[in-house]
């Protein structure tokens, strides 16, 4: 139940990141427009005095037709994304949702040996690999039970009587009973026994290699998750610095550009960094909340709280 209710959890991260993300790239993208127009006006009077070149004013004529374009993409974009959620969630309704931010990054110290161990605690994983090698002991014991000497026993009691009819052959049997005893044992099964063991035994044998494969792979699953999630934040924090940085950027390049101190190709230059940062950065964030939550999924267990995930029958039937 608990390793459901977290990949239900995990889904729900995605497809509110999925939403959350194409708000802020609409939101990103009506302000390119707003500025595009604006510089558009701008350009307009300049190159009506002779201040700029035709091709400039051109250039920026196709970068407002652009950012049109991408706002109408966003919208859409939104939508799907938006619908997605709607259906997940099973809302008939129509409805729009708006993400609030999430909160800041879980300062969260992980030590792969302890993550190990409360995965293995908690996950049903050992549980099955324990009932795998149990079957198959028990599959050995069967074909040792029936690989010994099986005798059937059998008996035959009869009556006898006549008549005409057929309903007069059941009336009053004649005193002439017989009754039969006799043994059935088979003096060579052609080694089918002895195979069967070998059998069950090969199988065994497969089984538990299965089984310890399947412990080294799950073990070294964890330890990669571990080192990703550290990874992963580290990333999100540089690429938050990143996209700081552009935003700063752009707007000391827009206005040098205003004051006639920078070229369009500067401008652009600029903007085209503050997307390309922020979308990293939007990646990088929903990627290690992804992580976090793969996590919990994981291990059935809260790191940011510290408490298990995973509740006992009675806590269920409360």
């Amino acid at each position: 139940y608990a390793e459901e209710m977290e990949q239900v959890a995990y889904n729900a991260a995605a497809f509110f990141f999925d939403v959350y993300i194409a708000q802020l790239d609409l939101e990103a993208a009506q302000r390119d427009k707003a500025n595009a127009d604006t510089l558009l006006a701008i350009s307009k009077g300049r190159y009506e005095v002779g201040r700029i070149a035709e091709t400039e004013l051109l250039n920026i004529e196709l970068q407002s037709m652009r950012a049109d374009a991408a706002v109408q993409e966003a919208i859409l974009n939104l939508q799907t994304s938006n619908e997605k959620l709607r259906n997940f969630l099973g809302i008939k309704r129509a409805v729009n949702f708006k993400m609030k931010p999430p909160t800041e990054m879980p300062d969260i110290q992980l030590e792969i040996d302890r993550v190990l161990e409360i995965a293995l605690k908690n996950r049903s994983n050992p549980l099955v690999w324990q009932r795998r090698m149990l079957e198959a002991d028990r599959s050995i014991a069967q074909a040792k039970a029936n690989s010994g000497l099986q005798m059937d026993l059998f008996a035959v009691f009869s009556l006898s009587q006549t008549g005409e009819k057929l309903n007069d052959a059941y009336q009053n049997p004649l005193d002439n009973e017989t009754f039969q005893v006799g043994f059935s044992i088979p003096i060579f099964d052609w080694g089918k026994a002895r195979a069967r063991l070998e059998t069950a035994t090969s199988n065994k044998e497969l089984i538990r290699q299965n089984v310890e494969q399947d412990e080294v792979n799950f073990e070294q699953e964890m330890r990669l998750k571990v080192k990703q999630f550290d990874l992963l934040r580290s990333k999100a924090e540089l690429a938050l610095r990143a996209y700081e940085i552009a935003i700063r950027k752009e707007e000391m390049t827009r206005n040098r550009y205003m004051i006639g101190k920078n070229d369009i190709l500067d401008l652009n230059v600029a903007v085209e960094e503050k997307e390309s940062t922020r979308r990293s950065y939007m990646s990088a964030l929903r990627a290690f909340w992804l992580a976090y939550y793969d996590l919990r999924r994981s291990t059935l267990y809260d790191f940011d709280r510290e408490v298990s995930l995973v509740k006992s029958l009675d806590a269920l039937d409360e």
